[in-house]
């Protein structure tokens, strides 16, 4: 073998080295859980923003439920690609509970009627790469059964989320809206 020829062959394994050397791997992962309430009692309203207030009223039944409870969402991000997106994995478990009650002032006067709702929902989403300053927003929605006594009971509360993630990775999970809006029963 010529001096070239070993010469040749040493350029090509480090470079084949230095390329290994830059791609990771294994890809760094971060996980975050968060704990959102969610405490909708009180007096039926709307805040500045027009988003609905207080009790949520049962469409099927006319009364007003405050409800209370909460979603723990729990993030897993991980490097998805060679452009530096962040494959970022959602999961959602929410739980809570309702009491009914009518009448014009709360705490009004209690229906006897109470429902329970447990719902649990997960998907993939994909963070592009971020210059500094920029936030990345993503909203999502999770429907809560509430189940009644009778099946003429139930029916649905749709809360709209809204995840932020910024360019250093920081996340922010809040929920923006929440209605009752369709009877089951």
């Amino acid at each position: 073998m010529t001096n070239s020829t070993r010469l040749r062959i040493l350029v090509g394994l480090l470079a084949v080295a230095a390329l290994l050397g830059g791609a990771p791997l294994a890809s760094a992962q971060t996980s975050s859980t968060f704990v959102i309430p969610l405490d909708r009692t009180g007096n039926p309203g709307v805040d500045a923003n027009g988003n609905p207030t207080g009790a949520f009223q049962n469409p099927c039944t006319l009364e007003n439920v405050d409800v209370t409870g909460s979603s723990t969402v729990s993030i897993i991000q991980q490097a998805a690609n060679q452009k530096g997106e962040i494959k970022t994995s959602v999961g959602v478990s929410s739980k809570g509970s309702g009491t009914g009650w009518i009448g014009d002032l709360w705490p009004g006067l209690p229906t006897g009627n109470t429902y329970v709702f447990s719902e649990n929902q997960s998907f993939v989403t994909v963070v592009p790469v971020l210059a500094a300053g920029e936030i990345f927003e993503s909203t999502f929605s999770d429907k809560f059964l509430m189940k009644g006594a009778g099946n003429l009971d139930n029916w649905v509360i749709r809360a709209y989320f809204k995840l932020k993630v910024d360019a250093k990775g920081n996340i922010q999970v809040s929920i923006a809206r929440a209605t009752g809006d369709v009877c089951h029963g």
